[in-house]
């Protein structure tokens, strides 16, 4: 490829090591990593989030953690896609602590969960003991209905059925 003038880019890279932690093919992965900033590409949103994932589903939040950190010092942003599948993958091992901190992030800069994700992580801090509060602020749009049940209701849901009544 490189012989005709024609080199990866940091998107061909992510998507290359993304398959290759899919097969569970870390070592391998990680050469691409480091290829990616051998070739002066610099690693995109897409690159840390791969990475991110791949280190919270082995097991290495804290890790994951420190390159969300090291992600933002080097000016790239996190965006809506990079925290609603760090707070899936963090909901879903349980790490509590790792979602409120995307959730504090996600705060800040006005990002909010898909539905799905805002459900997961709602289990995840109610099975931990920890208060949704935090996850109810970042989503002022999904109302929490007392029902007895604790079911979550879509505000957008909530006023179609207002409006019919009415």
């Amino acid at each position: 490829m490189k012989e005709k003038g024609c080199y990866p880019t940091v998107v061909s890279y992510t998507a290359y090591m993304k398959i290759l932690f899919d097969y569970k093919r870390v070592k391998e992965a990680v050469e691409v990593y480091k290829e990616l900033l051998r070739s002066g590409c610099s690693p995109n949103c897409h690159t840390y989030t791969v990475l991110m994932a791949h280190l919270i589903e082995s097991g290495k939040t804290e890790e994951a953690l420190g390159l969300f950190s090291r992600m933002k010092d080097t000016g790239v942003e996190p965006d809506k896609a990079t925290c609603n599948i760090l707070v899936e993958k963090c909901s879903k091992a349980g790490a509590t602590n790792a979602v409120i901190q995307v959730l504090s992030f996600m705060k800040e800069s006005k990002l909010v969960l898909r539905y799905p994700v805002f459900l997961e992580a709602h289990e995840a801090l109610k099975k931990a003991g920890e208060s949704d509060r935090l996850l109810r602020q970042v989503n002022p749009h999904i109302l929490m209905q007392d029902t007895g049940g604790g079911e979550i209701i879509d505000s957008m849901q909530a006023a179609q059925d207002i409006n019919r009544v009415i």
